[in-house]
C-alpha cells in the first residue's frame, strides 16, 4: 500500500500543476489528499457528500466515483464488481479528463485482480503505463511494474515476476521514499526463493535489510527480517531464523502476531524449547489464522505427547485434523482459481497469436460469449445459494440478540415476578392429592426466581462495571478531551480497547462473532459502551455529526436489520 501512495503524490502533482479546466471543488480534493494515509476518513467524508454529488457536474461525479473505488481499495477492501470502473474507463477515455486516465487504469487493474482474472488486470496495468505521459514521473511506473511482478508471482510465474520487480527497481533509482525500493527488494528475494534459487533470494534479501538500516526506517528493518527468518526457517539454519525474528516479537505487531508466532513455534520445535513452544502453540489458536491454528494443533499434540497427556494428545489431534480438512478446502480453491488464471492467461496470449495471424474474431466471440454465459449462471447461482444463507443466519442472529436484551431487561424481571405470583397462588390452593403436580409448580417458580436472580446480576455487573470503568485514567482523559475538542489518538484507542477488554471479557469478540465490522465502527460501539453522546463521539474521532449518525445508523442496520431502533443497538452495546 506504500506504493498506492505514490499514485496519490503523482496525482495531486498534475492538479497542482495545471490551470486549465475542469476544477474540482475543494472537499473532493481533500477526500483525495486523504485517502492514502486515512481511507476510512475519506470514505466517511465522501459518503457525507452523496446527496449533493447528484446534482454537481458531470466531471466531478465521475471523479467522485473515481475517489470511492480508490478509498476503498486502499482500506483493504475487495472490489465485487467491474460496472462502476468500465463506466469510468468509458468516459475517461473519450472526454473526461486525461490527466485522470493512467490512474482509472490502475484501478481498473486492481478491480480485477480482486476478481481474479489476472488477464485482464495485467492489460489494465500495462494500458496505464501506455497512458503515461513521456517523462513521466517514474515512481508511478515503477509502481505498476511492482503490481504486474505480484500478479505473475501470485500465478506461480516466478520468472516473469522477477523480470517485472527487476523493471521496478529501475524506475526507482531516485525515489523519495526508500521504503518502494525495500518492499521491491523483499518481493523480489522472496520470488527468488519461491523459485529454488537461495543464493539470489538471500543476496536481495541483504540489500533489503542494509538499505532499511540506512534509512533508519525501523519499521522495514523488523519487516524485511521476519521475512528472512521464514528464509532461514526453510534453510533449517534454526538459531540464524531465530535472531531474525526476536526482534518482530519484541515489536508486538498485532499485524503480523499470527506468523511471526508460528514462525516462532517452529523455531522452538526443531530447538527443543518445548515451554516457548507450548506458549506460542496456546497463544496461536486463539490468535492464529486457519493455517497457524493447523501448526499449532499439531505441536500441541506432539508436546502432549511426549508428556504422556493423552487426553489433551487427542484433543488436540482432533482440531488438527479439522483444521487440515479446511485448509485443504481453501487451497483447492486457491489451486482452482490459479490454475483458471493461468489457463487464461495462456489462452489469452494464444487467442492474440491467432488474431495476429488470421484477422479473425469469430473464434474469441464464440469463447467471450461461452465464458460470459458460464460466469453469469455461476454468479446467479452462488448468489441465489448466498442469499439464502445470509438471510437466514440474519434471522438467526436478530432472534439471538433480541433474546439476549429481553432476558436482562425490567420488563424480563416483572413478567417472571408475575408468574411467579401466579404460581405461589396455585401452590395454596393445591391439596395433598396434588402433591406430584405442585413439586412441578415448585420447580417452575424455582427456575423463574433464578432467572430474574440472573438478569439482575447482569444488571448490578454492568452498573459495577460503568463504575470501575468512570474511575480509569483513559475515561477521564477522554472527558476532558471532550471538554477541550480534541480527538482520541491511536495511543488512547488502544487504551481504551485494553481496559474495556479487560473490565467486559470477551466483549470485542463477542461483537465480531456477529459482524466482521470496520475499526472505525468499533471505534463507535467503544464509545456508547462509555455512555457518550453522538455530538461528543463526532469530537472524539474527528468526524461530522451527521458521519456518525451514518457510522451508528449502519451498525444499527447490520445488527438489528429494520426491525429494531438505535436504542436497541445502544442497549445491547452496553449489555455485554
Amino acid at each position: 500500500m506504500n506504493r498506492l501512495h505514490i499514485i496519490t503524490a503523482v496525482i495531486a502533482a498534475l492538479f497542482i500543476a495545471s490551470c486549465s479546466d475542469p476544477k474540482y471543488q475543494r472537499k473532493l480534493v481533500e477526500a483525495d489528499s486523504i485517502a492514502s494515509i486515512a481511507p476510512e476518513k475519506s470514505m466517511l467524508m465522501l459518503d457525507s457528500m452523496e446527496h449533493e454529488m447528484s446534482s454537481a457536474p458531470e466531471h466531478e461525479q465521475m471523479f467522485y466515483r473515481l475517489l470511492r473505488i480508490k478509498a476503498s481499495d486502499k482500506a483493504y477492501i475487495k472490489h465485487t464488481s467491474d460496472s462502476t470502473i468500465l463506466q469510468l474507463i468509458k468516459y475517461y477515455e473519450k472526454n473526461g479528463d486525461k490527466r485522470l486516465l493512467p490512474e482509472t487504469y490502475y484501478y481498473a487493474g486492481r478491480t480485477y485482480k480482486d476478481l481474479n482474472d489476472a488477464p485482464r488486470a495485467l492489460e489494465y496495468y500495462q494500458k496505464a503505463i501506455d497512458a503515461l505521459p513521456r517523462n513521466t514521473t517514474t515512481e508511478f511506473e515503477g509502481t505498476l511494474y511492482f503490481q504486474i511482478g505480484r500478479l505473475f508471482l501470485n500465478q506461480v510465474l516466478y520468472d516473469k515476476a522477477i523480470e517485472m520487480y527487476k523493471k521496478a527497481l529501475l524506475c526507482d533509482k531516485e525515489p523519495k521514499d526508500s521504503t518502494d525500493i525495500i518492499h521491491t527488494l523483499r518481493d523480489l528475494a522472496y520470488t527468488y526463493n519461491k523459485a529454488g534459487n537461495a543464493d539470489s533470494s538471500f543476496l536481495y534479501y541483504q540489500k533489503a535489510y542494509e538499505l532499511a538500516e540506512e534509512s533508519n526506517n525501523e519499521c522495514m528493518k523488523i519487516n524485511v527480517l521476519s521475512q528472512m527468518a521464514s528464509f532461514y526457517i526453510e534453510q533449517k539454519n534454526y538459531n540464524k531464523a531465530k535472531e531474525c525474528l526476536q526482534p518482530s516479537l519484541d515489536a508486538h505487531d498485532s499485524i503480523n502476531m499470527s506468523p511471526n508466532y508460528t514462525m516462532a513455534l517452529k523455531i522452538c520445535m526443531h530447538t527443543k524449547e518445548y515451554d516457548k513452544a507450548y506458549f506460542y502453540a496456546k497463544e496461536l489458536l486463539t490468535i492464529g489464522s486457519i493455517y497457524s491454528k493447523q501448526t499449532a494443533s499439531r505441536c500441541l499434540t506432539e508436546l502432549y505427547l511426549t508428556r504422556k497427556d493423552y487426553h489433551n494428545a487427542a484433543k488436540h489431534l482432533k482440531m488438527f485434523n479439522s483444521y487440515t480438512d479446511s485448509v485443504k478446502n481453501i487451497t483447492a480453491t486457491e489451486s482452482i482459481n490459479r490454475m483458471n488464471s493461468l489457463y487464461n492467461y495462456n489462452l489469452r496470449e494464444k487467442e492474440n497469436l491467432i488474431l495476429k495471424a488470421r484477422n479473425s474474431r469469430n473464434v474469441s466471440l464464440f469463447f467471450t460469449i461461452t465464458a460470459i454465459c458460464c460466469i453469469i449462471i455461476s454468479i446467479l447461482t452462488i448468489y441465489a445459494i448466498k442469499s439464502k444463507q445470509k438471510q437466514k443466519l440474519q434471522i438467526e442472529k436478530l432472534s439471538r440478540l433480541k433474546k439476549h436484551l429481553f432476558e436482562q431487561s425490567e420488563e424480563f424481571i416483572q413478567k417472571n415476578k408475575e408468574k411467579i405470583y401466579a404460581l405461589e397462588q396455585e401452590l395454596k390452593k393445591m391439596s395433598d392429592e396434588n402433591k406430584n403436580l405442585a413439586s412441578r409448580i415448585e420447580e417452575q417458580r424455582a427456575e423463574l426466581i433464578l432467572a430474574n436472580e440472573t438478569a439482575m446480576r447482569k444488571q448490578a455487573r454492568n452498573k459495577s462495571i460503568k463504575t470501575r470503568i468512570s474511575a480509569t485514567d483513559i475515561y477521564i482523559i477522554i472527558q476532558e478531551h471532550i471538554k477541550r475538542d480534541k480527538i482520541i489518538t491511536r495511543e488512547e484507542w488502544n487504551t481504551l480497547d485494553l481496559i474495556i477488554n479487560q473490565e467486559i471479557d470477551g466483549f470485542k469478540n463477542k461483537l465480531y462473532e456477529y459482524y466482521n465490522i470496520s475499526e472505525h465502527e468499533y471505534h463507535i460501539c467503544l464509545l456508547i459502551r462509555l455512555d457518550i453522546t453522538p455530538k461528543d463521539m463526532a469530537t472524539l474521532t474527528g468526524c461530522s455529526i451527521s458521519a456518525v449518525s451514518k457510522a451508528r445508523k449502519r451498525l444499527q442496520e447490520k445488527f438489528f436489520s429494520n426491525n429494531g431502533t438505535a436504542k436497541d443497538f445502544d442497549n445491547f452495546i452496553k449489555s455485554l
